[in-house]
Parts: structure tokens; C-alpha cells; sequence
């Protein structure tokens, strides 16, 4: 049986929660030395500003659905996290250390320096 793609787009939602859910998503971007913060600089490079936010705004929601569900403070993981899963892993252009490959990597498309913020 022949399984149909789902749509990529997003529903409108509640007016208000997407506004809590953009600002908490760009106080996660603009943030130093937090999961989040990570996560934007790692998605960032591989994909478009909206998109990435719209990752971050994801992960925010899971991160608070969790918290509800279980009645615990958020307790962050930390910005090495992804190094601690897997320490040997090559490195993206977004963490600034060589990827440890005999052959570099050719990429269309620079890292930017700094992420600053996102537009609105």
C-alpha cells in the first residue's frame, strides 16, 4: 500500500501561545552555553532561518509538554551535549574545530560568523 507524504506546513494555532513560543525561541537564540542555543548553531548552517525556528519552537514545546507531564523545572542539558553523545563525530562548520577528515569538505555555503537575530 502506497503511503501519501503529509504537508510541511504548519497550522495557525493560538495567536498568543505562537507569540510566547517565538520569544522564548529567540531568547533561546540569542542565549549563551544552552541546548538550544547549540541546537540553533548546529541546525542553522544545514537549514533556512524559519525553518530553524520553527525547530527550536518545537523542541521549546516538548521541552514544556515534559514539564507539564511531569511536574519537573526545566533543567537544561547543556551546550556540550551533542559532543558528549558522540565525542569522535565530525564537526560542521558551526562549532569552529576541524572535522578530523584527510580531505576537507567543500561547502556552497559559508557558516555565518555571528547568528544574530532572526528575522521576525
Amino acid at each position: 500500500m502506497k503511503s501519501e507524504r503529509k504537508s510541511g506546513k504548519t497550522r495557525h494555532g493560538n495567536t498568543w501561545l505562537n507569540g510566547a513560543r517565538g520569544a522564548a525561541t529567540l531568547a533561546a537564540w540569542q542565549a549563551k552555553d544552552t541546548y538550544l542555543a547549540a541546537r540553533c548553531r548546529r541546525l542553522r548552517p544545514r537549514m533556512a532561518t524559519r525553518k530553524t525556528i520553527v525547530a527550536i519552537q518545537h523542541s521549546v514545546v516538548v521541552a514544556a509538554w515534559h514539564m507539564l507531564t511531569l511536574r519537573i523545572g526545566y533543567q537544561d542539558i547543556g551546550s556540550d551535549y551533542f559532543t558528549h553523545l558522540d565525542p569522535n563525530a565530525p564537526c560542521d562548520a558551526s562549532c569552529g574545530k576541524p572535522t578530523g577528515s584527510a580531505s576537507p569538505s567543500v561547502s556552497t555555503r559559508s557558516a555565518p560568523a555571528d547568528l544574530g537575530t532572526p528575522p521576525a
